[in-house]
């Protein structure tokens, strides 16, 4: 009985790490997922497409969230405001999955 309660407590010390691996790996592709999809969008505030356009390709609140923003007026800006919104919404992503990155020793978000 003690062994097969030993062998266990050592499956699951071996089988732990690969489990937090793939959803770490998991929220890795979520998150980009979202950071391009709100890239995408963002840029289709830029160039100035309609909201109706955009309401039909993609989620509505990213678009909603994204149309809510101005329009700006240079190429430089354009671009800038659509990589800030799209960073902002994978640092939103990544938050949910804090307990699996973030450095336990040095929690500062």
């Amino acid at each position: 009985m003690k062994n097969r309660k030993l062998l266990s407590l050592i499956a699951m010390m071996l089988v732990s790490p690969l489990y937090a691996s793939d959803k770490e790996k998991d929220s890795m592709e979520e998150c980009k997922k979202d950071y391009d999809s709100a890239l995408a969008v963002m840029q289709q505030r830029q160039k100035g497409d309609s909201l109706v356009e955009a309401m039909k390709n993609a989620d509505k609140k990213l678009v909603m969230s994204a149309y809510s923003q101005p329009q700006q007026k240079t190429i430089r800006l354009r671009i800038e405001a659509a990589e800030n919104f799209a960073n902002d919404s994978a640092q939103k992503c990544f938050r949910q999955y804090k307990w699996l990155w973030s450095d336990k020793s040095n929690d500062t978000i």
